[in-house]
């Protein structure tokens, strides 16, 4: 990687984590920015050596992140600015060849996602901890779902056929396990990812917690959030929303990228430890 592109994007990825935990968005400014000047870099430097396949690799690049960022997007992984920063970042993975390009990005993407679910979990349990007995409280209301129990019982009595075939084991326990996670994220969300802001305070893609109904247009949760539009009507209402507050991501962004700046090391660890 690049000196000048490591400090940019270092730079720009820390900007972005303190915006995300500050009012949980990111100025499309900052994303706008560190693309324009990554592409500048690649294509001034494509110029300057006479080497057009560092351009293609660069292409290949943005092309790999544009598809990555989307299909997280769309498949309800990333928000919009976190598939946006994704995007912006295809220059600092443009390396010699556009096979060793895309291993790159494959490898921020592995990365990205270990540090996401490890600083999740993290986050998780800091709630947990925080609001203790109201979480526990709210779990135990979770369990009445007749789904979970079902799920439960399932899992109980797949354990119990492991006397008959030990392949029921494995089964059994990744059952239990996703019922009790389940109860687990939906009482963290309801307990301690809500909170009620004045309407005049709504932005740009918060996300509602209750229906809300103004001149006949019925506003639900969406995964897109609130638009301008939406905005207009409800900043009227003068009274508190209930929105659902959710976790800061982008700092996964910026583990992911120091796990990607030793990606020689950890990749060498690895092959050691197999």
């Amino acid at each position: 990687m690049e000196s000048f592109l490591f400090y940019l994007f270092l730079v720009g990825i820390i900007i972005a984590s303190y915006q995300d935990f500050k009012k949980r968005e990111v100025d499309n400014w900052i994303n706008y920015f560190l693309f324009i000047s990554g592409a500048i870099f690649i294509i001034f430097k494509s110029v300057i050596n006479y080497d057009f396949s560092l351009f293609l690799s660069g292409v290949a690049c943005f092309v790999a992140c544009f598809v990555a960022g989307n299909l997280f997007y769309y498949g309800r992984v990333f928000a919009g600015g976190d598939a946006k920063l994704l995007i912006a970042m295809f220059s600092i993975f443009v390396s010699v060849g556009i096979i060793s390009s895309l291993v790159n990005v494959g490898l921020f993407i592995v990365f990205l996602l270990v540090a996401g679910s490890i600083y999740g979990l993290c986050y998780s349990l800091f709630f947990y901890f925080r609001d203790f007995f109201k979480i526990n409280k709210q779990i135990k209301k979770e369990f009445r779902n007749k789904y979970l129990k079902y799920g439960l019982i399932s899992g109980i009595f797949l354990l119990i056929l492991t006397f008959a075939n030990f392949a029921f084991l494995f089964l059994g326990i990744f059952i239990i396990l996703v019922c009790i996670l389940f109860a687990f994220s939906k009482s963290i969300e309801k307990i301690s990812m809500i909170k009620e802001i004045n309407s005049r305070d709504l932005r740009e893609g918060d996300w509602l917690a209750e229906s809300i109904r103004v001149k006949g247009k019925k506003f639900d949760y969406r995964w897109e959030g609130l638009s301008k539009i939406d905005l207009k009507l409800l900043r009227k209402l003068k009274r508190k929303i209930k929105i659902k507050d959710g976790i800061a991501f982008v700092p996964s962004f910026f583990i992911a990228f120091i796990f990607y700046l030793y990606k020689e090391q950890i990749i060498n660890w690895i092959l050691g430890i197999i």
